[in-house]
């Protein structure tokens, strides 16, 4: 699914100059960031598409959706009414459309997708974009602390954190 996201079309088309396309989750201060990881920054259909083929994930019914186990490949992608984050979840939705997964877009209120009243939040399954935000130091701080007690936090150990918070 990363394979097939172009990050520096978004970034260029809807941030403009102050766009930078990033693989991590951490983005700052240096010392802290990894380039471990940065083929995330080529997007590659072809070789997604590939992959999935050669692990048995394929559309086996010809509808264009990919099946793993019989299951069809569909991802419930949220965020909150923003003109640039709708945008990014229509070219994300195309791209995947075009490795066979399909998307079902959902647009929240900010206020309640950003830590409103969670009573009045629907309760659907939630899909976590590949794509890396830059946080602000606060949010980085909470989280870290969050994850381990301390801040200082593994990335497994963030991931493990992020996955909690949305079920």
């Amino acid at each position: 699914m990363s394979m097939s996201i172009d990050r520096g079309l978004i970034s260029e088309r809807l941030y403009g100059f102050a766009g930078k396309s990033d693989c991590n989750l951490i983005v700052g201060p240096p010392n802290y960031v990894s380039n471990a990881n940065d083929g995330c920054l080529t997007q590659d259909i072809a070789e997604a598409n590939r992959l999935l083929d050669e692990n048995g994930v394929v559309d086996s019914d010809g509808d264009g959706i990919r099946k793993h186990d019989g299951h069809p490949l569909k991802v419930v992608f949220q965020t909150s009414t923003n003109d640039v984050r709708q945008e990014t979840q229509r070219l994300i939705r195309d791209w995947w459309a075009d490795i066979g997964i399909e998307v079902e877009i959902v647009h929240h209120d900010a206020n309640l997708f950003f830590g409103g009243d969670p009573s009045r939040m629907p309760r659907r399954p939630i899909a976590v974009s590949s794509l890396m935000f830059r946080c602000t130091p606060m949010a980085l701080a909470s989280i870290l602390k969050a994850t381990s007690g301390n801040h200082y936090a593994s990335t497994s150990r963030l991931a493990r954190t992020i996955g909690r918070w949305a079920t």
